[in-house]
């Protein structure tokens, strides 16, 4: 029987029959003669096996790991007595893809030329048969995501200080060398047994100058939860970059979960300022949130920066508590992705979609309030209101819960000082009502948080984060008529 190794089980169990279906390594038997898989129309082929030979050298030993794009095999180098080595290997279905087998040519092109100690190299490039793999060192070690995952809690800064050093070393290297690494998570740095990290899996990475010229991709490569603004609508890249997926990554073994996983996660990564992290201390959470700005500019200039910064930060704050709060089990949400670039959703295009996902409006009412929108240039949400389709009070709700933001507290008052500073005309214009400070930053209400101009200019004013909570039209001008602002 052939091995269809794409549906991965989908198979439909009314035409193979109960009989016909096998199940271990999650793979689907196919009767005789079918060329091509019923299920999802994959060629039919065989699939890697412990044992199994490749270029007549590397022989299978077990599957270790699996991504998006690879296979990685533990296997043994028969021509150097055995020695253990990992061979990533490119899913079968893939065979075919230029961009995929292009990318696994150049993560052996890129690393060859690194040697750092918190790097893991690749060895070479091969081709067995219709199987296309590279070869690299094995670690006997696990990843820091595994290891979060066993240690059941967030980690405290000062246990994973000698981390965040290896890896700025590591990443500034590689900047130094040209070479931007594009998918830094807790996933591809994986922890030796005597501590040190190593950081892994430059099959997206590309050149310092293709990353700012974009290179001609199609599809902008690496983890939504831990991708920076830029990379995630497909801009020109710089180190940056790296320092933010890096940020994220410190930012979820402190918290257990990366800064934005639920709801409209990229709205979240361009809109909104992460939250701090109660038990890291105010200076530490100033450092992280730092190198999560959402501007290129506002993050610290190199990754070693970043970490003199960090260590300064959790030297000067002392033993803190042990942290207690749970992981997040994310573990279907961190893989590497690619998706479309082009512009960035505009307002209405983004509220439209928030709103038909939540079912508050039908495309028939979105189409009608868009026509309308056409002969004036209201907001969308003003619109919506006017006709009578939704009240002001369940858009500002889905769009919270989507972006992940409180709703006005009862009882809030403007900060008179901070609107002073904003002045009572720009407030209005703008929408928005500071009511305080918190310890990462300006407390501000505001009526529309997808008016991305309007955050940056708060920002700008006062050139501190914004921490938003939403708050509807009626409740902003109430604020303001309260504060008598003009």
């Amino acid at each position: 029987m052939a091995i269809c190794v794409i549906c991965w089980g989908r198979a439909a169990k009314a035409e193979f029959g109960e009989s016909k279906m096998k199940y271990e390594f999650c793979q689907v038997e196919m009767p005789d003669g079918y060329e091509r898989c019923p299920a999802c129309l994959a060629a039919a082929g065989s699939r890697l096996n412990p044992g199994q030979l490749l270029a007549g050298r590397f022989r299978l030993v077990r599957l270790i790991g699996s991504g998006g794009l690879v296979d990685v095999w533990l296997a043994e180098d028969e021509h150097l007595d055995h020695e253990p080595v990992a061979c990533k290997v490119l899913k079968w279905d893939l065979n075919n893809n230029r961009l995929a087998l292009a990318d696994l040519k150049r993560e052996v092109l890129l690393t060859r030329k690194l040697r750092h100690p918190n790097i893991l190299p690749a060895h070479s490039f091969w081709v067995s048969g219709d199987i296309y793999f590279i070869t690299r060192d094995y670690v006997d070690g696990k990843s820091l995501s595994e290891c979060l995952a066993e240690l059941g809690r967030p980690y405290a800064l000062a246990e994973i200080l000698p981390w965040i050093r290896g890896l700025c070393a590591a990443l500034d290297y590689a900047h130094a060398e040209g070479v931007l690494h594009r998918d830094v998570k807790p996933a591809n740095v994986l922890v030796r047994s005597n501590g040190s990290v190593q950081l892994t899996d430059f099959g997206i990475a590309r050149t310092v100058v293709d990353a700012e010229s974009q290179g001609g991709d199609e599809m902008t490569q690496g983890t939504l939860l831990f991708m920076s603004p830029e990379q995630l609508t497909g801009e020109a890249l710089d180190t940056r970059s790296d320092l933010y997926s890096l940020a994220s990554t410190v930012y979820e073994l402190l918290n257990g979960a990366p800064p934005f996983f639920g709801g409209d996660v990229p709205a979240q990564i361009q809109l909104k300022s992460a939250p701090s992290i109660p038990h890291l201390g105010l200076e530490a959470n100033r450092v992280l949130l730092k190198a999560l700005s959402k501007r290129p500019a506002q993050r610290h200039a190199t990754c070693l920066e970043f970490f003199r910064d960090i260590e300064a930060a959790s030297l000067s704050a002392g033993r803190r508590p042990t942290p207690t709060a749970p992981v997040m089990d994310l573990e279907g949400l961190a893989a590497t992705v690619a998706l479309p670039t082009g512009p960035a959703e505009t307002q209405p295009e983004r509220l439209g979609r928030m709103l038909l996902d939540t079912h508050v409006i039908t495309n028939e009412q979105l189409d009608a309030a868009l026509e309308e929108q056409r002969g004036g240039g209201e907001r969308l949400g003003d619109i919506l209101v006017k006709l009578g389709i939704v009240p002001e009070g369940a858009i500002a709700a889905v769009v919270g819960h989507q972006l992940r933001l409180p709703m006005l507290e009862e009882g809030a008052a403007p900060d008179r000082a901070l609107l002073d500073m904003i002045g009572p005309a720009s407030a209005r214009a703008l929408g928005c009502v500071p009511i305080g400070r918190s310890a990462s930053g300006i407390r501000v209400a505001i009526a529309d948080p997808l008016d991305w101009p309007s955050i940056n200019r708060i920002e700008e004013i006062f050139a501190e984060p914004v921490e938003m909570c939403v708050a509807t039209p009626t409740e902003i001008r109430a604020l303001l008529d309260t504060a008598g602002a003009t």
